[in-house]
């Protein structure tokens, strides 16, 4: 085994070859790192903000149709944003937190397939409109333009 000091890092070679490198704040105690952080690369992040964006839901008969064996069927459907309630075709302004868009959906066919989904969405900085859709050929269901799906939650 052999120790090289390279561009301050420590390089051991061992046999069979293996190159590992060790920074040299690895020797150091946790108290000496703190201090070796220079004060401007430590920062602290805004507060989240509250903003207001205009949701619409475009959301026809049409898409809540399940097909099933050549017959189709339409669900007893409802839609909250943000704990709001929304109708399939609807426009409002609501107010987000943290870039973050909480749509739930309760569907019920006739009591023989029913459920609650939550998706969460991040709505990017800048976004003022966001048109909602619905799909069953999508994984996530929603579909939020110019947002991005991050997490989806089986509540029922």
């Amino acid at each position: 085994m052999k120790l090289l000091y390279l561009n301050c890092c420590l390089v051991i070679i061992s046999l069979p070859l293996c190159i590992y490198t060790v920074p040299p704040t690895a020797f150091l105690m946790p108290d000496e790192i703190d201090q070796k952080i220079p004060p401007k690369q430590i920062e602290k992040q805004p507060a989240p903000k509250n903003r207001t964006i205009t949701l619409t839901t475009n959301i026809t008969d049409s898409m809540l149709q399940y097909s099933y064996f050549g017959a189709s069927y339409k669900p007893d459907f409802n839609l909250k944003v943000n704990n709001q309630d929304f109708k399939c075709s609807d426009s409002k302004k609501i107010t987000i937190n943290e870039n973050k868009l909480r749509v739930r959906y309760d569907y019920n066919f006739s009591g023989f397939k029913k459920g609650t989904k939550e998706v969460v969405f991040e709505v990017p900085s800048g976004t003022d409109t966001i048109d909602i859709t619905f799909s069953w050929d999508n994984r996530w269901r929603v579909v939020a333009t110019k947002a991005i799906p991050r997490k989806i939650k089986v509540i029922a």
